[in-house]
C-alpha cells in the first residue's frame, strides 16, 4: 500500500501540470515581493519628499525673516536720511 502511495505521489510531483502550477506559484510570490519592494520604495521617496518640503519651508521662512530685517533697516535709514535732510534745510 505504501509503495502504491509513493508511486502515485511521484507521478503527481513529476507531472507537467504540477510543475506548471509550482512555476506559477513561484512567479506569483516573486510578483508579491516585487510589489512590496515597490511599495517600500514609494514610501521612502514620499518620506524624502516630505523632508525636502520641510527643509524648503524652513529656508523660505529664513529668507522672509532676513528680507523683513533688511526692509526694516532700509526704512530706518530712509527715515534718518529724511530727518537729516530736513535739519540741513532748516539750518540753511
Amino acid at each position: 500500500m505504501a509503495l502504491c502511495f509513493l508511486v502515485f505521489q511521484l507521478r503527481i510531483l513529476h507531472s507537467w501540470y504540477f510543475q506548471h502550477c509550482m512555476i506559477d506559484f513561484r512567479c506569483d510570490s516573486d510578483v508579491r515581493f516585487k510589489l512590496a519592494g515597490a511599495l517600500l520604495i514609494n514610501q521612502l521617496i514620499e518620506k524624502e519628499m516630505k523632508e525636502q518640503n520641510v527643509q524648503q519651508q524652513a529656508k523660505f521662512d529664513e529668507i522672509r525673516s532676513r528680507t523683513a530685517a533688511i526692509r526694516k533697516q532700509y526704512e530706518e535709514q530712509q527715515l534718518k536720511g529724511a530727518q537729516s535732510l530736513k535739519t540741513a534745510i532748516i539750518l540753511e
